[in-house]
């Protein structure tokens, strides 16, 4: 089963922004490729348009995603894990988006 989804969010006053779903499945993108479990972002601001994804840490698919790896630092594309306040399973991560003009 395969999941699309997309969801229009908007950040609060300070910029900060939530979002709560299913981590995705890695896929394949050609015969030879499986792309890492990622998450699409296209931010829109007044001056700013920004497309980007974000990867999971610890995925093993990580060191082998084409995309992921052609980025200059591609260490800023991997959220960061953040422990869970009240011990849930649930996996979470920060993945700072910054824009220079807003």
């Amino acid at each position: 089963m395969s999941f699309v989804g997309c969801v229009g969010i908007r950040s609060d006053n300070d910029g900060v922004y939530w979002i709560k779903t299913v981590k995705p499945g890695a896929y394949p993108a050609g015969s030879d490729w499986l792309r890492a479990p990622h998450i699409h972002f296209e931010v829109h601001e007044r001056f700013e348009r920004l497309i980007t994804q974000t990867y999971f840490p610890g995925e093993s698919l990580n060191a082998r995603d084409r995309l992921l790896n052609a980025a200059l630092r591609p260490d800023l594309l991997i959220a960061k894990p953040l422990p869970s306040a009240d011990g849930s399973v649930h996996q979470l991560v920060n993945f700072d988006i910054v824009l220079a003009r807003g």
